[in-house]
């Protein structure tokens, strides 16, 4: 019975866990929703006047909310996705320390932790992104009437993989970005707390648990957001071409052939777009939409961690019993 009940504890734990990284992906997604759409048509060349040139038509032909399109989509998207990465970075640190028998949480052990947990959300949320993809590129030519239609479409014509598309040079980014930005932000965070201690001989603590203060907490998620799209903003771009590549003409493979099968497919994709942007759009296509993103990414990356913490305060999240092994 002490055993059922330490079980039942634990996966309400779990539970709130993975709801404070849900609800941190919505509100951050909401915010800045307008500044993603605007990039999104940059990107997959929807418009050629720029953000301003953008948002004068998307005012005319979709109106206000038409800043908004797919953002519901977006937050199914992403709510899973850091829902599994924040709590997946918790527990593969967790798991570090038992490795290394260290009492705190050290630079190599934030790194791999991140590399690891972002492989893992990933992989889960990757068929969801895909679809979001071709919802919003009006080159595509099948003509999907929402989520589920798409999602079936591409199944039923293209084959399950299909929702993977992207998934080589995701994983290249998301690994290095997803260990930056936790790398970065926990050495921040460690050395604002070692100053407050050496300086005032105690650790702040927020209302709530929190263990930053609020302006703070948005500065480092800032800084650690723009270290990590500095490092992988490229392979973003070539993701999304490759994604929309059985959607659109604008990537033909140079072999005229497709490999059928897995890996050979998917690293004949990941050439074919490569050479695709450097040959219509320059070395710069790499960089497409980079400036709006950075505009984006500051206050969402900022908010996304700030928010997680303030969640998990809020739904008295318990790290230590989430994370504890199963012993009696």
């Amino acid at each position: 019975m002490k055993r059922l009940s330490k079980r039942l504890r634990e996966s309400v734990n779990c539970g709130k866990h993975l709801l404070a990284g849900a609800l941190s992906a919505a509100v951050c997604k909401t915010v800045v929703a307008p500044v993603e759409r605007v990039r999104m048509d940059i990107v997959l060349s929807n418009t050629t006047h720029g953000p301003l040139g953008a948002c004068v038509e998307i005012m005319r032909t979709e109106g206000f909310f038409g800043f908004w399109k797919g953002n519901l989509l977006n937050i199914i998207r992403t709510a899973p996705f850091k829902a599994v990465n924040f709590y997946a970075f918790d527990v593969f640190s967790k798991a570090l320390l038992g490795l290394t028998h260290r009492e705190d949480t050290g630079d190599w052990e934030r790194f791999t932790a991140g590399a690891l947990a972002g492989v893992a959300a990933l992989l889960t949320c990757l068929p969801l992104d895909t679809v979001r993809t071709r919802l919003l590129s009006s080159r595509s030519q099948y003509q999907y009437n929402g989520m589920i239609h798409a999602l079936t479409e591409m199944v039923r014509a293209e084959g399950f993989l299909s929702l993977y598309k992207g998934c080589i040079p995701g994983l290249m980014s998301i690994a290095p970005g997803s260990a930056v930005f936790y790398g970065v932000y926990g050495m921040l965070k460690q050395a604002h707390i070692n100053n407050e201690r050496s300086e005032k001989g105690e650790v702040y603590q927020g209302p709530g648990g929190l263990e930053l203060p609020v302006l703070d907490s948005l500065f480092y998620g800032a800084i650690a957001g723009m270290a990590a799209e500095a490092v992988v903003y490229p392979l973003e771009v070539i993701r999304r071409q490759v994604q929309l590549q059985m959607s659109s003409g604008a990537i033909e493979l140079s072999s005229g052939a497709i490999v059928q099968n897995g890996v050979g497919k998917s690293l004949q994709s990941f050439s074919s777009a490569c050479s695709t942007i450097v040959r219509t759009q320059g070395l710069g296509g790499f960089y497409a939409g980079c400036l709006l993103n950075t505009v984006q990414v500051l206050p969402s990356v900022a908010l996304s961690y700030f928010a997680y913490e303030a969640f998990k305060a809020f739904l008295q999240v318990d790290n230590h019993q989430t994370l504890d092994d199963d012993i009696d």
